[in-house]
């Protein structure tokens, strides 16, 4: 905290400042001589109206107001838009649909595999079940019919393999014949297997394979059917659509943005607060901001968070306060706005009035001073005070003003007596 020594440094330094200023604005320059009725444009200065204050300090920072809900739609699948007859602006509700894919290929996949899986709990039945009496008669006549070509064929390789041996035929000869003994053993064998398995149904390993198959297919089916809904695009939530990134009919792949969806019901506003304002800050802290596109509209927020890392050169921490727009207003991202942060700052010291130190300069004795702003004529008078402690960058006022005078906060060192001045933007509030 600054000691009294300190604040008359502060103000015989600005006391300099104001009288170079002033000898600066007589003189003029070389060769002309200044009027003592020349007219002075208006300065602009940033100025709020004396209250009597509780030991809370208020602080203005500019910021940039942030939907605190905007996400990136995107398809899981992908394939070529059908239907994106959405506008930008367009407001839509939670569920409702906003792009299409062609669903061709995604339902002729499901249906492929829906039959597949009719097909496997069939067999995976009779394997559990054994055939019925007609269809053991079926295979018992295919196993004979089986037998009876293996017959043949082994008698008829049995007479090409003699002939061969002596030499009477070619080796095609003998290995069409081989051959076609083998394919007649094979038949013969799987006829009997499954004349086995009609009899006495599956083996265990089998059916434990059968079933393992079927719940692949299951999950398959699932998986197609998923992609077969991802086909058509909802809202997660109610929004607005903020940006277009394709257009209808384009092809598309998993994942790539179709739209933007932006809900402004709650807005962020994000800012940055010097480090020495960090301690200060705590649950009692109020917070509100204005806008620059709603002058003297002033919104209740409240604190989101505080990042953890400094940004910039200064040594600001970024903060991000969230408020619910009123009713009304309309605020679109990438707006300016102000946040206001009310918080206590030296306790008992500061209760009373009290202003910021850049209120404060000296006159030409060295004695403390304020400029005054008259709000019929808006010009400013010098008003000395009397000063007292110092709490951060606020400094108490023990006499020489009353609540609900308007003064001057910024630009002191620029003004003359009975000036004209105009407020800045962000004081016209604080006039109203």
């Amino acid at each position: 905290m600054a000691t009294r020594k300190n604040v008359r440094s502060i103000i015989i330094g600005g006391a300099c400042l104001v009288i170079g200023a002033a000898i600066f604005l007589s003189i003029g320059t070389p060769g002309k001589k200044v009027e003592a009725n020349q007219a002075v444009s208006p300065r602009i200065v940033r100025a709020i109206v004396v209250s009597v204050s509780d030991a809370r300090e208020s602080r203005s920072f500019s910021g940039m107001a942030q939907a605190a809900y905007e996400t990136n739609l995107a398809f899981r699948v992908g394939g070529p838009l059908t239907g994106l007859d959405i506008r930008i602006g367009q407001h839509v509700a939670e569920g409702e649909a906003i792009a299409r894919l062609d669903p061709r290929d995604f339902d002729l996949a499901t249906r492929k595999l829906e039959a597949g899986l009719l097909e496997a709990r069939a067999n995976f039945q009779a394997m559990r079940s054994g055939a019925r009496a007609e269809n053991i008669e079926q295979l018992e006549a295919s196993l004979d019919a089986a037998l009876a070509r293996l017959e043949e064929a082994e008698s008829n390789f049995s007479r090409h393999k003699s002939l061969y041996e002596q030499k009477a035929i070619a080796k095609a000869s003998y290995d069409s014949a081989k051959a076609s003994y083998n394919t007649a053993l094979a038949q013969s064998t799987s006829a009997r297997k499954e004349l086995e398995i009609g009899r006495k149904g599956a083996r265990k390993e089998d059916v434990d394979a059968m079933n393992a198959h079927i719940q692949l297919l299951e999950a398959n089916l699932e998986t197609a059917r998923n992609a077969l809904a991802d086909t058509v695009l909802y809202a997660p939530a109610d929004g607005n659509i903020y940006k277009k990134f394709v257009e209808n009919y384009e092809h598309v792949a998993p994942g790539q943005p179709i739209v933007s969806l932006l809900n402004m019901s709650t807005v962020e506003v994000h800012t940055a607060i010097p480090q020495t304002l960090i301690p200060l800050l705590n649950s009692r802290s109020g917070f509100t901001c204005t806008f620059d596109a709603y002058p003297g509209q002033s919104v209740p927020a409240r604190l989101k968070e505080i990042g953890k890392n400094t940004e910039g050169r200064g040594l600001s921490y970024p903060l991000t306060v969230v408020l619910d727009a009123p009713e009304g207003v309309k605020i679109l991202p990438g707006m300016a706005a102000n946040v206001h942060i009310d918080f206590e700052t030296g306790g008992e010291a500061l209760k009373g009035i009290s202003l910021p130190v850049s209120s404060l300069f000296a006159d030409a004795n060295g004695q403390p001073c304020v400029w005054r702003i008259d709000p019929s004529a808006m010009t400013v008078n010098k008003t000395r005070v009397k000063d007292g402690a110092i709490a951060g960058e606020q400094v108490r006022i023990e006499s020489g003003l009353e609540p609900g005078d308007l003064v001057v906060t910024a630009g002191t060192r620029f003004l003359l007596e009975g000036q004209e001045v105009r407020l800045s933007d962000e004081s016209k509030g604080t006039r109203e």
